[in-house]
């Protein structure tokens, strides 16, 4: 990719100076310093190569970050939406608990106790004779 010709959409006609670690060193025709730009993402709309195989092997590469990008943050998702029902569970099971030590409680009565009537016995009275 060194020494290829690019097109940015402000900066005009450039080349390719540097490649390391997926960022591209540019000089542009305006003489300035070199400008950075991250490979392959500055193709999705800032740059493009004027050789039309190197142009496809970056859209390529690009297509192939989006996907892994993609991947990611649909992961990302997945363990936001679990922990936000998680979240929603505890707050649930508190709310249980709290309305469990709030609820008035209601006196236990007491059951009725079965009396067996007493048996009364009567008392003999003695009839005593008194002579006269």
């Amino acid at each position: 990719m060194i020494d290829q010709y690019v097109t940015h959409s402000l900066y005009g006609r450039g080349i390719v100076k540097k490649f390391e670690n997926n960022y591209m060193k540019l000089d542009f025709e305006d003489g300035g310093k070199l400008k950075t730009f991250l490979y392959p993402d500055a193709f999705e709309s800032f740059l493009t190569f004027e050789d039309e195989a190197l142009q496809k092997k970056a859209l390529e590469d690009l297509k192939k970050v989006m996907a892994v990008n993609q991947i990611e943050q649909d992961e990302k998702d997945l363990k936001s939406a679990e922990y936000e029902q998680n979240l929603k569970e505890e707050r649930r099971e508190v709310l249980k608990k709290k309305r469990k030590a709030a609820a008035p409680k209601v006196p236990k009565v007491a059951k009725a106790k079965v009396v067996k009537p007493k048996v009364v016995k009567e008392k003999k009275v003695r009839k005593v004779k008194i002579e006269d």
